[in-house]
């Protein structure tokens, strides 16, 4: 069997040349990714209690987080973020590239409300 090219003909990236008369600096699929995820996005636990002896007729205590957490195989921060805009010449020109913007933050809630 015979090898399909000497080596170095396949290849991931194009050769990198001065001037780039090949055009190997166009835009292409090379790095697009999938943005699928799954997101907890928010979640909230609460109980009513009644406390007559106490003189409370409604006591609430909860719980809620938000963005607790995401699955993906996205190799940004954060698939769910959109890519990074510059100015160029008065304009906003779309990079690509999600990495420039923070993730969103990830909290959490306790509370306690009453009622007399």
């Amino acid at each position: 069997m015979e090898p399909l090219g000497k080596p170095g003909d396949i290849a991931t990236h194009p050769q990198a040349s001065y001037g780039n008369a090949s055009g190997s600096n166009k835009g292409s699929s090379r790095h697009l990714e999938s943005r699928t995820y799954l997101k907890m996005k928010s979640l909230s636990f609460g109980y009513n209690f009644n406390l007559p002896r106490l003189q409370i007729s409604n006591m609430r205590v909860y719980f809620s987080a938000e963005n607790l957490f995401t699955i993906t195989s996205f190799s940004g921060i954060d698939p769910e973020l959109p890519p990074a805009y510059i100015a160029r010449e008065d304009k906003y020109q779309i990079t690509g590239v999600a990495t420039s913007i923070y993730p969103q933050t990830r909290k959490f809630m306790f509370g306690v409300s009453l009622n007399f």
